[in-house]
Formats: structure tokens, C-alpha cells, sequence
């Protein structure tokens, strides 16, 4: 009876050990968990007060590895707080003109299928107007597979991206936007004035609670009004995001353009425009049109 007594009275010890442990490990979970937070919330304050910060400098304010704050950025850019860069990060404001070098890096893979979609409605011998998204730059070296298309921007992007085609391309002139890498103002719109297109690619930084897309640069409304009037074609081009991003100006609606290609659309973008408009594309060369696009 004793020996019965003194066995379970070993289990006893033995499930309180044990929950004991689980207890300490749950709670040393939930602390480290809650360290790793406010460390976030520390790189999430020092990005917006800094605009920019190296990966070095978090790690040297914070006591942690470099290897620990190129975790914690690549969590804060998936969850929409901030832009990591080569060696570090930059603030992610709703109203703030991106940095092109920032957009480049985002959902490149989804940009080269919507490019290779895009390029089915450009002809060889067509003239074609870019403007300066993030989303269209990898259309520079697809335009290898056209000849004689002639290429009018104001993105010096797209421009260095084109140039291996071999086709012609006029730069517009005008102010130089460091940030956008792209020309605006009296000259560019006055240049532009001296051209017709077969198609027009536009791009957007958002059109979230509007019937249209929207810039961030007042300027930009004035370019791209003219572009729309002088284009036959004119193509809405953009990365599913965008339609969820707010943004300043509106510089169109949507019916005024002829097709609009992104990877997927809300439900609510479908009530606004004509099925046969849409362009869907699923990445990895997978794509669902409504209707039957361009040609070559």
C-alpha cells in the first residue's frame, strides 16, 4: 500500500515538474514575444523621426545584432510600415512620393507579368507614351521583341531600361524629380503637345475611395489629362495594392480608359468598370483575360 502511496506520489512530482517547466517556457514565450514587440515598435519610431536609417545605426541604439534588425524590417515592410533598402529602411507614408529606386523593388515577378500582358497591345512601328511607374520598367527590355516603336517619356528609368531595344526614344524635358527620376512641369507638358500615340501606358499611386486613378503630384494631372486626350489606346496599369492605397489627386476615371491590367481587382473596382476592360494576371505567365487582347 505504501509502495502504491509513494508511486503516485511520484507521478504527482513528476506532473508538477513538468507543468512547471511548460509554465516557465510558456511565460518566457510570451516575454520574449513582448521584447521582440517593443523593439519593433523602437524601429518603427526611429524610421518615422529619422525618414530614413541604416540597418548599422538600429542595431547600435537598440544593443542588437544586424542580423536581428534585418528580421524585425523585413516583418515591418510585410505588415505596410516601411521600405527596406540596401543596408536599410525608409518610412512608408500614405501621401509621400516613393523614392523610384523604392518602388522598383516591389513585386517585381507580378510587374514582369503584367509587362508581358502589355506588350501584346503594342505594334511594331506603334508610338507609345510611358510615364513614370514602377510598374511598366520591366516593358524596357520586353520592347526588344518590337521594332520601330517609338517611345516618348518622362521617365529616365524607363529610358536607360529601353535603350537596349534599339527603338527611338524622346525624353520629355522639363523639371528633374529626384525622387521619381522622372521630368514635369511647363516644358515636359509643352513638348508633349508635339506628339500622337497609338497607346498610352499610366500608371497610378493609388485611387482607394475614388472612381479613378490618382497621383500624388499635382503636376502629374496635367500631364496625364493631355497624354489621355492624344492617346488612341490608353492603358490603366498597376499592382493589386494600389487599388487599397489612398492618394491625393484624381486625374481620371476609370471608363475613360481602354483596358486595365493589374493581377487581381477588388470586387468593388468591378462594379466601376466594363468586364471587357479587365485584365487580370495571376503571376507566373498565368493570365485570365475577359476578352481577347491586343496584337503584335
Amino acid at each position: 500500500m505504501r509502495a502504491k502511496r509513494n508511486g503516485f506520489g511520484r507521478i504527482v512530482l513528476f506532473w508538477k515538474a513538468g507543468y512547471n517547466f511548460f509554465n516557465r517556457y510558456a511565460q518566457g514565450e510570451k516575454t520574449m514575444k513582448k521584447k521582440v514587440e517593443r523593439r519593433q515598435e523602437e524601429i518603427t519610431q526611429l524610421v518615422l523621426q529619422n525618414k530614413q536609417i541604416s540597418v548599422k545605426k538600429l542595431a547600435q541604439q537598440l544593443s542588437v545584432t544586424q542580423e536581428t534588425i534585418r528580421r524585425d524590417l523585413t516583418i515591418l515592410e510585410d505588415k505596410g510600415i516601411l521600405y527596406r533598402t540596401h543596408g536599410g529602411a525608409v518610412v512608408r507614408d500614405t501621401y509621400m512620393d516613393i523614392p523610384m529606386e523604392y518602388r522598383i523593388q516591389e513585386n517585381h515577378d507580378v510587374k514582369k507579368d503584367i509587362c508581358r500582358e502589355i506588350l501584346r497591345y503594342i505594334r511594331n512601328g506603334s508610338s507609345i507614351f510611358v510615364d513614370p511607374s514602377s510598374t511598366v520598367l520591366p516593358l524596357g527590355k520586353l520592347l526588344n521583341h518590337r521594332k520601330n516603336v517609338l517611345i516618348v517619356t518622362n521617365c529616365l528609368e524607363f529610358a536607360e531600361a529601353a535603350q537596349a531595344s534599339k527603338n527611338r526614344i524622346i525624353l520629355l524635358g522639363g523639371t528633374y524629380s529626384h525622387s521619381g527620376r522622372r521630368t514635369e512641369g511647363h516644358f515636359a507638358y509643352d513638348m508633349l503637345q508635339k506628339f500622337m500615340f497609338d497607346v498610352a501606358l499610366l500608371g497610378m499611386d493609388g485611387c482607394f475611395g475614388m472612381d479613378g486613378p490618382g497621383t500624388l503630384t499635382e503636376d502629374a494631372i496635367a500631364l496625364n489629362r493631355h497624354v489621355i486626350e492624344r492617346a488612341q489606346k490608353k492603358i490603366l496599369m498597376g499592382t493589386a495594392e494600389k487599388f487599397e492605397r489612398k492618394t491625393k489627386f484624381q486625374y481620371a476615371k476609370f471608363g475613360e480608359f481602354d483596358q486595365v491590367i493589374a493581377e487581381y481587382f477588388p470586387e468593388k473596382l468591378r462594379d466601376m468598370i466594363s468586364p471587357e476592360k479587365l485584365t487580370e494576371i495571376y503571376g507566373n505567365d498565368r493570365i485570365r483575360k475577359t476578352t481577347g487582347g491586343g496584337s503584335k
